[in-house]
């Protein structure tokens, strides 16, 4: 056995935390709710935002 493999071995090994999977459903799932508020806005819906923001075609508003 080398150094190599002795340093390797005696590594702790952190398995990946739930957390990280979570944070990029999250991500994934504001990206697609982002792009489903400029479809609505696209074909002439009106949006209200959680802030209390109109948002419409014809609004300066924008989600991307």
């Amino acid at each position: 056995m080398n150094n190599t493999q002795i340093m390797y071995n005696k590594r702790k090994v952190m398995p990946i935390s739930n957390e990280t999977f979570e944070t990029f459903r999250s991500q994934q799932r504001a990206i697609e709710r982002n792009k489903a508020i400029v479809l609505l806005c696209s074909i002439g819906y009106t949006v209200f935002d959680t802030e209390g923001n109109i948002l419409n075609k014809s609004s300066s508003n924008t989600y991307k």
